[in-house]
């Protein structure tokens, strides 16, 4: 859920809510200068399976070629083995987590901030 004061001016995105990967909310925001922001808020379960993970790629890839001059993403992507300090996860190159962070890495080409779920161990990238 997003919540958004009344006075700025926001929309449902519905091109991205049909896509296959659920967890997921995101809106249009209109900025100064004719300039558009797309914001997203994601979730994705500790226990997802492999398919889902993929079905968040595609997500993500289809959000970022959208015509938008901003895309910023929230969300707790639950991903135990990737150290978000530094980027890095120690698994190998066929891990979910690894192959996540490596198309965070191509897609995004930008700054992640970090912050701390409740619980140290499952830190939620924001």
């Amino acid at each position: 859920m997003i919540y958004i004061k009344t006075s700025i001016p926001a929309e449902y995105c519905k091109v991205l809510q049909e896509d296959i990967f659920s967890e997921s909310v995101w809106c249009t925001i209109r900025l100064k200068n004719n300039q558009k922001l797309l914001f997203g808020g994601i979730y994705k379960s500790p226990s997802s399976a492999n398919i889902n993970i993929q079905r968040l790629n595609r997500l993500l890839s289809k959000a970022s070629i959208l015509k938008f001059n901003h895309l910023v993403i929230v969300g707790d992507f639950n991903f135990s083995e990737i150290n978000w300090d530094t980027w890095t996860v120690q698994r190998n190159e066929n891990h979910p987590a690894f192959l996540f962070v490596e198309f965070l890495r191509k897609l995004m080409k930008g700054k992640a901030l970090r912050k701390h779920s409740l619980h140290e161990k499952t830190a939620a990238s924001v």
